[in-house]
């Protein structure tokens, strides 16, 4: 009996530090994304990565979506760095104009095929 109230205690604890360990993951979830949506992504990625590495799958996803964003957006910058270097910063432009002119296209055909 004494064995038994000793494995009920000891579980009783495990189980109750568990619950907090889950309770700061999410804590720090809702941090990541109050961050995120007052557009302070650095931010974000902290608190995402504290709540992810205590197993918040939310945390983890929202994780990998940023790393793709912010992926893109690097990726981007040195392409345009690259032409910069290599033919100039007058190329750079002529390039900034077409990438904006096509996508303004692109917005304006999505436009006319969706509109009633």
């Amino acid at each position: 009996m004494k064995r038994l109230l000793t494995t009920l205690v000891i579980l009783t604890g495990l189980l109750g530090s568990g619950g907090a360990v889950w309770a700061d993951a999410v804590d720090d979830y809702n941090k990541g994304v109050d961050a995120y949506n007052a557009g302070n992504e650095a931010e974000a990625v902290k608190w995402y990565r504290k709540a992810a590495e205590q197993g918040d799958a939310e945390a983890q996803s929202n994780l990998g979506d940023l790393k793709i964003k912010f992926a893109q957006k690097w990726i981007d910058q040195c392409l345009f760095d690259e032409i910069e270097k290599i033919t100039g910063p007058e190329t750079k432009k002529i390039v900034e104009k077409h990438c904006s002119q096509k996508i303004e296209n692109k917005s304006l055909d999505w436009l006319a095929r969706n509109v009633d």
